[in-house]
């Protein structure tokens, strides 16, 4: 396998960025996620819970990956970041 220019990953990383937009922008109509007053993740069931007055509405589940951070320009595999529970780490190395 060659691995990626420079440029190459970062037109990779253009469109994958734009292709989750997409995606996110037409779960957020289909159901309805700005309605909600609040999202919490439970990250020992692996969801995304959308909720008001108290009362779950909409449930998703999700697998991390990893996390980027703007600050510091770094991308963290979620399998590497031991602030997650182990579950969480763990999932993230069959998602590989």
């Amino acid at each position: 396998m060659t691995p990626m220019s420079e440029k190459e990953f970062q037109d990779y990383l253009l469109q994958a960025n734009w292709f989750m937009r997409a995606r996110m922008d037409e779960n957020k109509k289909e159901f309805q996620l700005d309605s909600f007053q609040r999202f919490d993740w439970d990250p020992w069931r692996g969801e995304l819970i959308f909720s008001s007055g108290g009362h779950p509405k909409v449930v998703a589940k999700i697998q991390l990956v990893g996390t980027h951070s703007t600050k510091w320009t770094a991308w963290t595999w979620a399998w590497a970041n031991p602030s997650y529970p182990a579950p969480v780490r763990q999932a993230a190395l069959r998602a590989q």
